[in-house]
């Protein structure tokens, strides 16, 4: 991991707001495709797939994908033409074929918690979530089963092995929301409030819970899903069905 570039300020940066689906859906992109994928609810086996940005902003899905086993969660990733998530109710994390569904590797993430057992605040099976960041790093947040606080594993991309752990020392189900920026977790208090509050440096394992930054507030703010582009660098958020696009945010 590196401590690469910080992130900047976000409130008032994202460039489009756009409502579609449920209150809770996925929004994540491939770095090295620039495909987007977006999936409706928080459980299911379908996600659309959509060209590049500009696409989806059009809403002009170029197909959908079916994966073989029905996926929980909002928190996804993609990376070189493989998808990333955790099986329906299990502690099981998948790659599956982003052309066919297929799911090509299955690995256990150790003591992970599932199915609402250390969510974050808001629910949503959001108990493993999946980052790729700079270099083609691919890393999974979660916490143990009953709660306590967040791990952070780098995940190797195509066995699913467990690489390195660390442990932030801020219990997940107290926090709304994660995401990873530059070898940098970032992280909200609460699923309604766009402030973000705490930045954990992987290179360093330290955290700094006097950080400060914000998103920009949306009607009724229920934050679902954050996840960032590291090479197009943008941040892509879901609120309230709201999908908040926040180019080059670094």
């Amino acid at each position: 991991s590196c401590g690469g570039l910080v992130l900047g300020s976000l409130n008032g940066k994202q460039t489009n707001d756009l409502t579609r689906g449920q209150t809770q859906n996925a929004f994540f992109s491939d770095p090295i495709t620039g495909k987007v994928y977006w999936g409706q609810g928080y459980t299911g086996n379908q996600i659309a797939w959509y060209a590049n940005m500009t696409a989806f902003i059009n809403n002009s899905a170029s197909g959908t994908i079916t994966l073989s086993q029905d996926r929980e969660g909002t928190y996804h990733a993609a990376m070189n033409g493989y998808v990333y998530y955790a099986i329906f109710n299990t502690n099981t994390m998948a790659r599956a074929d982003a052309s066919t569904g297929q799911v090509l590797a299955t690995a256990s993430l150790p003591n992970a918690g599932y199915h609402n057992q250390s969510a974050f605040n808001w629910g949503g099976y959001s108990d493993i979530c999946f980052f790729p960041d700079t270099g083609g790093l691919l890393y999974a947040l979660y916490a143990t089963a009953g709660g306590g606080n967040m791990q952070v594993s780098k995940i190797d991309p195509t066995s699913l092995a467990v690489l390195q752990t660390w442990t932030i020392n801020r219990v997940k189900q107290n926090a709304g929301y994660a995401f990873i920026v530059n070898g940098r977790v970032y992280i909200g208090s609460s699923y309604n409030s766009p402030s973000i509050n705490g930045v954990y440096t992987l290179a360093t394992s330290t955290y700094d819970g006097g950080y400060s930054n914000s998103l920009t507030p949306v009607s009724g703010d229920y934050i679902s899903t954050m996840y960032w582009d590291y090479a197009s660098k943008n941040l892509l958020e879901v609120s309230n069905s709201h999908h908040l696009i926040y180019p080059n945010i670094q």
